[in-house]
């Protein structure tokens, strides 16, 4: 199937360490595939995109999830989102956690 005519993966990326954002946008460069990348920054800011969203087409179908981040850590981020109406609408979207490790 040619790139224009594969479906654009909506992609949630939450991590509070900005280097984790850049690493992990080149990595999905690598795999070449048309991603919508949205990054956030905790799962506060998280929470509150997914209860904002309402165009049906941006629902994340991966999400990429630190577990360790300040205001709503990635456990309380996963507790909330399974409350929300999307994540029944979506519910094989897959989750997650992340973790990079410095060398």
């Amino acid at each position: 199937m040619s790139k224009e005519n594969q479906r654009v993966m909506n992609v949630l990326f939450i991590d509070d360490n900005r280097i984790d954002h850049q690493v992990f946008r080149g990595l999905l460069e690598l795999c070449d595939v048309p991603v919508r990348l949205i990054v956030l920054d905790n799962g506060e800011a998280a929470i509150t995109f997914c209860k904002n969203l309402t165009d049906l087409a941006m629902i994340p179908d991966v999400i990429f999830c630190d577990i360790n981040m300040p205001k709503i850590n990635g456990w309380g981020f996963l507790d909330e989102y399974s409350k929300l109406d999307i994540a029944q609408r979506k519910k094989n979207s897959a989750l997650y956690d992340i973790q990079f490790v410095d060398a």
